[in-house]
Protein backbone atom coordinates (compact mmCIF):
# COMPACT_ATOMS: atom_id res chain seq x y z
CA UNK A 1 0.00 0.00 0.00
CA UNK A 2 1.76 2.88 -1.41
CA UNK A 3 1.32 6.64 0.95
CA UNK A 4 1.99 8.70 -2.13
CA UNK A 5 -0.31 12.23 -2.26
CA UNK A 6 2.06 13.87 -4.48
CA UNK A 7 -0.74 14.34 -6.93
CA UNK A 8 -3.07 15.33 -4.82
CA UNK A 9 -0.93 18.38 -3.49
CA UNK A 10 -0.80 21.35 -5.47
CA UNK A 11 2.31 23.45 -6.58
CA UNK A 12 2.46 26.64 -4.90
CA UNK A 13 5.04 28.17 -6.50
CA UNK A 14 5.49 31.95 -7.40
CA UNK A 15 4.61 31.37 -10.84
CA UNK A 16 1.55 29.02 -10.45
CA UNK A 17 0.17 31.10 -7.88
CA UNK A 18 -1.68 34.43 -8.96
CA UNK A 19 -4.12 37.24 -7.35
CA UNK A 20 -4.68 38.60 -11.23
CA UNK A 21 -6.70 42.58 -10.80
CA UNK A 22 -8.13 42.34 -7.75
CA UNK A 23 -4.89 41.25 -6.08
CA UNK A 24 -2.99 43.75 -7.89
CA UNK A 25 -5.62 46.17 -7.15
CA UNK A 26 -6.24 45.65 -3.46
CA UNK A 27 -2.72 45.72 -2.87
CA UNK A 28 -2.91 48.93 -4.56
CA UNK A 29 -5.42 50.29 -2.70
CA UNK A 30 -4.66 49.24 0.81
CA UNK A 31 -0.79 50.91 0.06
CA UNK A 32 -2.35 54.78 -0.58
CA UNK A 33 -4.79 54.07 2.08
CA UNK A 34 -1.54 53.36 4.34
CA UNK A 35 0.36 56.47 2.95
CA UNK A 36 -2.81 58.16 3.94
CA UNK A 37 -3.81 56.86 7.18
CA UNK A 38 0.53 57.89 7.89
CA UNK A 39 0.39 61.03 6.66
CA UNK A 40 -3.33 62.08 8.98
CA UNK A 41 -0.87 60.74 11.99
CA UNK A 42 1.72 62.49 11.26
CA UNK A 43 -0.32 65.84 10.12
CA UNK A 44 -2.51 65.17 14.01
CA UNK A 45 1.06 64.69 15.98
CA UNK A 46 2.98 68.09 14.63
CA UNK A 47 0.06 70.31 14.58
CA UNK A 48 -0.83 69.61 18.15
CA UNK A 49 -4.58 68.75 17.36
CA UNK A 50 -6.55 66.84 19.65
CA UNK A 51 -4.44 68.14 22.62
CA UNK A 52 -1.49 66.26 21.16
CA UNK A 53 1.63 67.46 22.20
CA UNK A 54 3.89 66.90 19.78
CA UNK A 55 6.90 65.45 21.70
CA UNK A 56 4.29 63.17 22.82
CA UNK A 57 3.98 62.07 19.44
CA UNK A 58 7.64 61.78 18.54
CA UNK A 59 8.06 59.49 21.89
CA UNK A 60 5.26 57.46 20.33
CA UNK A 61 7.24 57.48 16.99
CA UNK A 62 10.30 56.37 18.61
CA UNK A 63 9.04 53.36 21.00
CA UNK A 64 6.74 51.95 17.52
CA UNK A 65 9.88 52.47 15.10
CA UNK A 66 11.73 50.56 17.85
CA UNK A 67 9.63 47.99 18.34
CA UNK A 68 9.17 47.29 14.60
CA UNK A 69 12.86 47.54 13.87
CA UNK A 70 13.47 45.20 16.32
CA UNK A 71 10.74 42.18 14.83
CA UNK A 72 11.93 42.58 11.88
CA UNK A 73 15.89 42.41 13.01
CA UNK A 74 15.25 39.30 15.07
CA UNK A 75 12.81 37.96 11.82
CA UNK A 76 16.35 38.49 10.08
CA UNK A 77 18.34 36.55 12.72
CA UNK A 78 15.94 33.57 12.98
CA UNK A 79 16.84 33.20 9.10
CA UNK A 80 20.46 33.64 9.31
CA UNK A 81 20.67 31.11 11.86
CA UNK A 82 18.36 28.95 10.36
CA UNK A 83 20.46 28.99 6.69
CA UNK A 84 23.68 28.47 8.78
CA UNK A 85 22.72 25.23 10.16
CA UNK A 86 21.24 24.30 7.23
CA UNK A 87 18.35 23.20 9.01
CA UNK A 88 15.30 21.61 7.53
CA UNK A 89 12.66 21.53 9.86
CA UNK A 90 12.40 25.17 9.80
CA UNK A 91 10.90 25.84 6.47
CA UNK A 92 7.35 26.33 8.12
CA UNK A 93 8.40 28.35 11.04
CA UNK A 94 11.19 30.26 8.72
CA UNK A 95 8.31 31.52 6.70
CA UNK A 96 6.78 34.23 9.19
CA UNK A 97 10.46 34.79 9.79
CA UNK A 98 11.01 35.72 6.62
CA UNK A 99 7.68 38.04 5.90
CA UNK A 100 8.91 40.09 9.48
CA UNK A 101 12.51 40.33 7.93
CA UNK A 102 11.11 41.73 4.75
CA UNK A 103 9.59 44.79 6.58
CA UNK A 104 13.89 45.80 6.81
CA UNK A 105 12.95 46.69 3.12
CA UNK A 106 10.47 49.82 3.84
CA UNK A 107 11.54 50.87 7.55
CA UNK A 108 14.61 52.63 6.11
CA UNK A 109 11.86 55.13 5.09
CA UNK A 110 10.62 55.55 8.28
CA UNK A 111 13.97 56.12 9.85
CA UNK A 112 14.68 58.88 7.15
CA UNK A 113 11.63 61.18 8.31
CA UNK A 114 12.45 62.49 11.58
Amino acid sequence: MSHSHSASIPHLSERTVRMGKIGSSLQLGMGVLGVAGLAIAFTVGMKGWLEVDPTFFWRAYLVAFCFILSMSLGGLFFVFIQHLTRAGWSVAVRRPAEILASNLRWLWILWVVP
